[in-house]
């Protein structure tokens, strides 16, 4: 793929600029888990059913997070 990718671009600064994984934005994902975080525990001590959805809920991201670091 990379051989291909090479020939059919004329570049080599444009082989690198397309193959980039885009950042995360840490300044807006970190608050908004932690707001999650902070609700569901929470909401555990009066409707423990919620505990369940939060735990998946989390897994989930953490692989999710997980696949696209690598």
């Amino acid at each position: 793929m990379a051989l291909v990718g090479r020939w059919m671009c004329g570049c080599s600064g444009c082989v690198d600029e397309e193959h980039q994984a885009p950042s995360i934005p840490y300044y807006s994902e970190i608050p908004r888990l932690l707001l999650f975080l902070l609700l569901g525990l929470t909401y555990s001590v009066l409707a423990p059913l919620i505990l369940p959805f939060i735990l998946v809920f989390f897994c989930i991201g953490y692989i999710v997070y997980r696949n696209q670091v690598s």
